[in-house]
């Protein structure tokens, strides 16, 4: 098992694909994944049930902040002029890069660990393109 494991991460590490490696984003779930998944947006491990808890936790929180009345409100209802007492309250969904960004926030020690790793092997797999590309250009 061990050997199979360190030849995938060979195969990952020569393929430029060590992206594809993270830690589940469940709350407390520390496990390593492999995204094999085509747009690379696997962010829950497989057997720790993460994701499921954190779409029930997510629903759940909709679901009181609903009955409470404490949704957040958005910028277009607080600047209109009509908007009275007795207007709905829209959830503020984020944006794109918002929900990019908190994908890629580390989550624990080891997830911090991980990011700094991929972050040194990017840096490092750029400036071996770039001499490359240099010495093709002598050429």
């Amino acid at each position: 098992m061990t050997a199979t494991i360190a030849a995938s991460l060979a195969h990952l590490v020569t393929e430029e694909e060590t992206g594809r490696l993270r830690i589940c984003r469940g709350d407390d779930c520390e496990a390593a994944i492999v995204d094999l998944t085509r747009n690379r947006s696997k962010l829950f491990c497989d057997f720790g049930n993460c994701a499921n808890r954190a779409h029930v936790r997510a629903y759940r929180a909709r679901q009181a902040a609903k009955r409470n009345g404490t949704t957040a409100v958005t910028e277009s209802s607080e600047a209109s002029p009509n908007s009275g007492a007795g207007s709905k309250r829209k959830l503020e969904k984020p944006s794109s890069a918002e929900k990019a960004e908190e994908i890629n926030r580390p989550t624990s020690v080891s997830a911090v660990a991980a990011k700094e790793f991929r972050d040194r092997m990017r840096e490092e797999l750029m400036d071996k393109r770039k001499k490359k590309s240099k010495t093709s250009k002598k050429s």
